[in-house]
């Protein structure tokens, strides 16, 4: 068995439901491990053949950092699915646990979560730029990769009543009219106009949390000539 390790991933986020938890970020300890399909990586010394474990570290913090989950439950779950998807050319299973160490005086608790990526269903959608799979949705939030096609865009557009987060997971995606790198993260304010191009031969990825979660009539067209970052 091939595995990728991350232990004791330090994060301050916002998880619970109780009124003093949703006002004040806390430190939650993250560990994820991750079994290879194959054992590509090893022979080929290519990284491109594996999972980037400092990459995959920085999509964790950022989905817990961005969702503000209620539950330990809906936290663990949205990451591994998002491993599972993201990852699911190079990953056959995955676990992960998220444990709050200062919430009680006497003990430490933990959810953790083992998921097989064949068991994991992507709910594909199609749309004007691509597909979209479906990390997570709950009540308050969802969690998704957008997959941008080869030569086609994000038209610009905004958002009246969603809170949007996004990070970039790929290397040649344009954001408002800029070449930007795999990791840059951005919070959009609402009305404010955005857009992604994908002039690149390649799937070009982000990872977005919208809260509430996606609703198309809240993705407003406009014609904003031009973009700038909030």
């Amino acid at each position: 068995m091939r595995q990728i390790e991350l232990r004791n991933l330090v994060i301050h986020c916002i998880i619970g439901g109780l009124e003093h938890e949703r006002r004040k970020p806390q430190r939650v300890v993250v560990s994820a491990s991750v079994q290879l399909c194959s054992d590509s990586a090893a022979l080929s010394g290519n990284l491109g053949d594996t999972v980037d474990y400092a990459q995959l570290a920085q999509e964790l913090a950022f989905i817990l950092q961005s969702a503000h989950f209620y539950l330990l439950e809906s936290a663990v779950d949205a990451l591994a699915k998002h491993v599972s998807l993201l990852y699911s050319q190079h990953v056959a299973k995955v676990e992960v646990s998220i444990s709050k160490p200062d919430v009680l005086a006497n003990v430490t608790p933990r959810a953790t979560i083992e998921l097989s990526s064949d068991a994991v269903d992507p709910k594909r959608a199609n749309t004007a730029f691509g597909y979209v799979d479906t990390v997570q949705e709950t009540k308050h939030c969802g969690v998704y990769i957008l997959n941008i096609i080869p030569k086609n865009s994000i038209a610009t557009h905004y958002h009246v009543y969603t809170k949007e987060h996004e990070m970039i997971l790929t290397d040649a995606l344009h954001l408002q009219g800029r070449l930007v790198n795999a990791g840059t993260s951005v919070s959009w304010p609402f009305y404010f106009p955005h857009r992604y191009d994908n002039h690149s031969d390649q799937v070009q990825k982000i990872l977005c949390i919208d809260k509430p979660t996606f609703q198309l009539e809240d993705e407003v067209p406009t014609d904003c000539d031009e973009l700038h970052m909030p």
